[in-house]
């Protein structure tokens, strides 16, 4: 699908997701990410954010993570501002 139109963000945040879940891809969910957040057009970017930080999170990077949920909590994921008050 991503080779078929490549402006497509859901192929790049499910697969972002799948990535990040399977806890051996953080550095490439993480990319996945950023796509999403550079063609700008997913309408839940604030899941975008909390899942790029919690993979930079995995990946030791708490203070990516924190710049990421703040973000998320700012578009209005009540759990990104969770994770916020908890860890940063």
């Amino acid at each position: 699908a991503i080779e078929l139109n490549p402006l497509y963000s859901d192929c790049y945040f499910f697969r972002g997701e799948l990535l990040y879940e399977s806890e051996e891809e953080f550095e490439q969910a993480i990319s996945d990410f950023d796509k999403v957040i550079e063609i700008g057009t997913d309408p839940l970017m604030e899941e975008v954010y909390k899942k790029r930080g919690l993979s930079k999170q995995s990946l030791g990077d708490l203070k990516g993570a924190c710049e990421d949920w703040k973000k998320a909590a700012e578009l209005g994921d009540l759990s990104a501002a969770k994770l916020v008050e908890e860890n940063c």
